[in-house]
């Protein structure tokens, strides 16, 4: 299997793994529930990106508390980028968390830092086995799911960004419901 394919396999297993535990865990939080993302599919690229992240650090990195504390802060690093890349693509932020204490700029916020370093430990906890089972697959076959994969999420991602752009005119810095809700429901 090409390292190409290992990687959009990975990309879409932890941004599948990221959509459905955030989909899961806000019913609880907050007894509602929310559309995930900016995508219509079942897969959330911020996660996905996550997870290539950890899996480039723990390939990296053979000290496993040095692995958690860099791939965390990484992690941080990046939900701060997405967050302002989002914004300022779309005038739109998917997340705010400005109601929390310890958050730079409503980006991220220390107690999220923190679940970035439990995710970043179970992950590396887990990756031996998802590289092991990704490489016992039959290449062929799983080239060729991946690409049908592919192709959807390029389709929906072109899609919701025409969408976004659409809907961006007269917008000001909406905020997307997320894990946060709106400003009033946070405490």
């Amino acid at each position: 299997m090409s390292s190409f394919v290992y990687v959009l396999v990975l990309f879409f297993f932890c941004a599948l793994v990221g959509f459905i535990g955030e989909r899961a865990s806000y019913p609880l939080i907050k007894k509602c529930m929310i559309k995930s993302g900016m995508l219509r599919g079942p897969y959330l690229p911020v996660f996905g990106v996550g997870g290539l992240i950890f899996a480039f650090v723990f390939s990296v990195i053979d000290d496993f508390f040095l692995y958690i504390v860099i791939a965390t802060l990484i992690a941080a690093a990046w939900e701060y980028m997405a967050s302002y890349i989002l914004e300022k693509a779309f005038n739109r932020r998917w997340w705010d968390y400005s109601g929390y204490k310890f958050n730079l700029h409503g980006r991220i916020s220390l107690q999220y830092v923190l679940l970035f370093g439990i995710f970043a430990t179970l992950f590396g906890l887990v990756y031996p086995y998802i590289f092991a089972t990704i490489h016992a697959m039959e290449s062929s076959l799983l080239t060729f799911i991946i690409g049908v994969i592919t192709g959807i999420f390029t389709v929906d991602l072109i899609t919701s960004i025409i969408e976004l752009v659409k809907n961006r005119r007269g917008k000001e810095n909406d905020t997307i419901e997320s894990w946060q809700g709106s400003k009033n429901q946070r405490r």
